[in-house]
């Protein structure tokens, strides 16, 4: 049977991981590393969320099994300083996806169109299907808008995202792509209370965000490249 302690002791061989190097790599003690991997002990909240913050391995698995063992690709040896795009557990690692075309490019003038799904011919032809090598399933080119997003997003730039299946998985301060039946947008997420999601603007001059209900939320992308506009 599967228990929060076996699922770390996984993890920590699949990145050859000893109870000391791990200990080190979380700043935690060897005894209290030690006596959570002991079956009969319940890792607190504390540990599993440094656990997640150091080493990207998914809290929310290791208590329950659900989901991606981990948030993003990070190599054990890699202090925590390391800053590789999280990956999305739509598509687990980048892979070749044998030249299909699996990428949707929604340019903003097309993207009224994406979101009543393709229904008038207009926005149908604006939006181009290419193939993404780099994604083996399905993904969405969205362009960016405006300077809310400044400096992380610049105007005409570009984000290559894939669908969030479980909306719980947001992390507070990643950037995602919202869909409403509004609109398309690219925001910070903070927290879910209340059947509301509250989101905030790298720009601070576009804070507050006017929050969306849950009710009109429609899709929830996570954001695996940034393609930035040409500089001229």
């Amino acid at each position: 049977m599967e228990t929060p302690a076996s699922r770390i002791q996984s993890l920590m061989d699949e990145d050859k991981l000893n109870q000391t190097e791990l200990a080190e790599k979380i700043n935690k003690s060897r005894g209290l590393v030690s006596s959570y991997l002991n079956p009969d002990n319940k890792p607190s909240d504390i540990f599993l969320r440094t656990i997640e913050d150091e080493l990207g391995w998914s809290a929310r698995w290791i208590r329950t099994g659900i989901g991606p063992k981990r948030l993003w690709n990070k190599p054990a040896n890699q202090s925590s300083a390391y800053t590789q795009e999280p990956i999305s557990p739509y598509n687990a690692q980048p892979r070749d996806n044998g030249g299909r075309l699996n990428m949707w490019v929604v340019p903003a003038r097309a993207q009224a169109g994406f979101i009543n799904g393709f229904a008038k011919r207009l926005f149908a032809e604006q939006i181009q299907r290419v193939s993404f090598p780099m994604i083996q399933g399905e993904c969405f080119c969205f362009e960016v808008e405006g300077f809310s997003m400044f400096p992380d997003y610049v105007p005409g730039s570009y984000v290559v995202s894939t669908l969030l299946e479980d909306w719980t998985w947001m992390r507070k301060g990643k950037i995602y792509v919202f869909q409403t039946d509004e609109g398309i947008i690219v925001k910070a997420y903070e927290n879910t209370v209340d059947e509301t999601v509250y989101l905030s603007s790298s720009n601070p001059t576009y804070n507050p965000v006017a929050p969306i209900s849950l009710r009109e939320l429609r899709q929830v992308y996570n954001i695996e490249f940034k393609v930035e506009k040409p500089r001229v």
